[in-house]
């Protein structure tokens, strides 16, 4: 148990000591306990707020005075809290709570971020009212069924705008997420549930939703995700793939096998995920059901089955013609399976793993919460509970709303003003655009949220006339995000790379140095820096680095000096761009040639090739990222190793080697290299990687591993020089 919890817990044990004593029944003293408990929390957590309300007035922001102190009640899991905290008026007039700011409480708000999440867990399972008798149980104040149902509907909204920006990300800006998983199939299965649509008759409303999973073990799906809406398809299949390729790496994905009942929306799936192969496979519980629903009686339906077992499906279909023509069976049930089975033959043919049937998820997560209980549903509120459903069965987290989300439009209009103007002393904003009449401009919260190690481009501009009043990067600088509410994120850095100074905005500083940009870059994310940056890491919500602190970061620089220049020796063997070249640093051990496929036999002469070392094959592909396709390897026979690969890898056009010229690494040393390629690879993301396996990295000593990051520093540099 930790150290702040043991004194909490000596005094908790006398306290349910004396209960115990006193009542001599457990359960007057389980309920005596809990209420006092729970009472005496939300007190202490009332003079809490306050003392710490105190703490902050003697840290104010310059220029904020105090207006007056206003009481406020907050509804917590635990009960009802009240306090009074200072409202103040800042430098340019406007009121502030300083303490709901920092505590991300919400203006005319009453529940606290805690209740909000419990509360929409609670009405995603049992209906509005029990849910908020449920949860606020020990309080004194009661909830009606309509804070809960707002409460849904505003996570709802907020899942709907986390999906909306995922599928922007990646359909309309290129945008490829990182994911956790990696697996080459999925199986992706899709169907609609139907549920009661408020003031109308007839069927009610669809939802549209999907289950994808890695394989099954033991009965049970692993890596399960979930996607569910009510919308049109090509929204559906496009936030589906979106949120798929946040959880599973689409890059890595080869095959993808799907299941549904024939309607022509559920097998779209191939119209908006491209790369890997799709093979649609009709849902056998759905033909089973079309099969006994023309021919209830078992013995007229087995033979049937058992023709579609063994894979006769021309046998099968000449059977139901024959019983069409002799009258057996009802004719429109007939002609109604004979139609099914022609319209899906190929998904019954496709040769695919067996996957179970939509029907049992649709009625343990949709069915479960939105028809067994009875009632209709608005589309908005259909579906943003099968979102939450959805999203609960994935494994992932509801969102909490934050608290500028609580502001009114103007309001947050306003304040984005005041908080610009008291950045630069005017208001500005970033635009996207295709660069023409603006210049490149990089706001600290792309560094966080788009940007890797490096970039040679900018997806935001501003005009000419803005530009000038901001800070600007000169190629090779390095912008840091010096805040974020993560502490692992603060100091994030990306090196500019771009051919012309860019804008910097936002709450970042600006690198100038005379050492090599990626290394720098590099450092930035190294274990190293994250343990000599804790030290200078402050503040509470938000947590940000000063300048004086990042100055006091010491980098070590391989060689002991700083990498101001190299003297690269380009040489081109054939005497013509396009051929075979050679790449070397003066001072660096190592070598790099490349050359054409076309050129492989020539290349393999090479002594070079004799050697053993690390190895891209770089293809042309329009579908992959930045139209390139790559793979990275190593071996000790570079002759048996591009055999293998001339005859099983089709991609492929460029190759290029990396050596050692004094043969002094060893099976180790490359292992590593190899490993920290790929690594660079996935962090920069502009290729595809074939790699179907990651390697793993090679444990090497705190002095070899310093060797081989020197090693790959100036490598990157003299590959680089070579690709041009």
């Amino acid at each position: 148990m930790h150290d702040d919890t043991t004194l909490l817990k000596s005094i908790l044990v006398k306290f349910c000591l004396e209960r115990i004593t006193r009542f001599e029944d457990f359960e007057r003293a389980e309920t005596s306990s809990h209420e006092d408990v729970l009472n005496t929390l939300a007190d202490a957590m009332s003079e809490a707020l306050e003392v710490f309300d105190a703490q902050l007035f003697s840290d104010r922001p310059d220029g904020w005075r105090v207006k007056d102190a206003r009481s406020r009640s907050v509804l917590t899991e635990f009960g009802e809290v009240t306090f009074t905290r200072r409202v103040y008026t800042d430098e340019f007039g406007d009121r502030r709570t300083y303490l709901d700011e920092i505590l991300s409480l919400r203006p005319r708000k009453r529940l606290s971020p805690g209740a909000f999440g419990a509360l929409a867990l609670f009405g995603s399972e049992i209906p509005y009212e029990r849910a908020a008798k449920m949860l606020f149980r020990h309080c004194t104040g009661d909830v009606s069924g309509m804070t809960t149902m707002g409460v849904l509907r505003e996570t709802g909204d907020l899942l709907e705008v986390e999906s909306e920006a995922r599928r922007r990300e990646l359909f309309d800006e290129g945008l490829l997420p990182s994911a956790p998983r990696m697996s080459e199939e999925l199986r992706v299965e899709a169907d609609g549930i139907w549920v009661a649509l408020q003031r109308a008759r007839g069927r009610g409303i669809e939802i549209k939703a999907l289950c994808a999973y890695e394989d099954k073990s033991a009965g049970k799906r692993v890596g399960v995700v979930h996607h569910a809406l009510v919308g049109a398809p090509k929204r559906f299949w496009e936030e589906g793939v979106a949120h798929l390729a946040g959880h599973y790496s689409l890059t890595s994905l080869k095959r993808c096998y799907t299941g549904s009942d024939g309607a022509k929306w559920c097998g779209a799936l191939a119209d908006h995920l491209h790369g890997p192969k799709i093979v649609h496979k009709l849902d056998p519980w759905h033909l089973n059901r079309a099969i006994t629903t023309a021919f209830p009686k078992p013995q007229d339906a087995a033979p049937l089955f058992e023709m579609l077992y063994a894979g006769h499906v021309d046998e099968l279909l000449e059977v139901l013609r024959l019983r069409l023509d002799t009258g057996f069976g009802e004719e429109a049930k007939t002609r109604v399976l004979i139609g099914y089975i022609r319209n899906n033959r190929a998904s019954i043919e496709a040769d695919a793993p067996s996957m179970g049937t939509m029907e049992g998820t649709h009625a343990h997560l949709y069915a479960a919460r939105m028809k067994v209980w009875g009632g209709a549903w608005s589309r908005e509120g259909a579906s943003d509970m099968a979102r939450i459903r959805a999203t609960l069965a994935s494994g992932d987290v509801l969102p909490v709303p934050v608290r500028e989300q609580a502001f009114r439009a103007k309001d947050r209009k306003r304040r984005s003003a005041i908080l610009e103007r008291q950045r630069y002393g005017f208001a500005y904003e970033m635009v996207r655009s295709d660069g023409k009449g603006y210049e490149p401009a990089i706001h600290y919260g792309q560094v966080h949220t788009h940007y890797g190690i490096w970039t040679t481009e900018t997806i935001s501009f501003v005009t000419p006339e803005f530009a000038q009043r901001l800070r600007k990067a000169q190629p090779g600088d390095l912008v840091i995000a010096t805040t974020s509410e993560d502490d692992a994120a603060v100091g994030k850095a990306v090196a500019w790379l771009g051919g012309e100074a860019a804008a910097v905005s936002g709450d970042a500083y600006i690198y100038g140095h005379s050492l090599d940009s990626k290394y720098v870059a590099y450092f930035f994310q190294s274990e190293q820096f994250q343990d000599q940056k804790k030290r200078g890491i402050t503040g509470t919500k938000v947590r940000r680095i000063a300048g004086g602190s990042l100055a006091k970061i010491r980098i070590p620089v391989p060689g002991g000096g700083c990498m101001t220049g190299k003297h690269i020796e380009v040489f081109l063997v054939e005497g013509v761009p396009g051929g075979i070249t050679t790449a070397e640093i003066a001072g660096w051990t190592g070598h790099v040639l490349a050359g054409p496929r076309s050129d492989l036999g020539d290349i393999l002469r090479r002594p070079e090739a004799k050697r053993n070392g690390a190895y891209f094959l770089l293809g042309d592909d329009e579908e992959a990222l930045g139209g390139v396709r790559c793979y990275i390897g190593r071996t000790e026979d570079f002759n048996n190793r591009f055999r293998d690969h001339s005859a099983k890898k089709e991609f492929w056009d460029r190759v290029v080697l990396i050596t050692s010229k004094d043969d002094s690494f060893t099976e180790g040393h490359w292992g590593y290299l190899e490993w920290r390629l790929v690594e660079i690879a996935k962090q920069a993301a502009r290729v595809t990687l074939a790699n179907g396996n990651d390697p793993r990295g090679r444990k090497l000593s705190e002095a070899q591993a310093s060797d081989m990051e020197a090693f790959l520093g100036s490598c990157d540099t003299c590959v680089g020089a070579n690709l041009h």
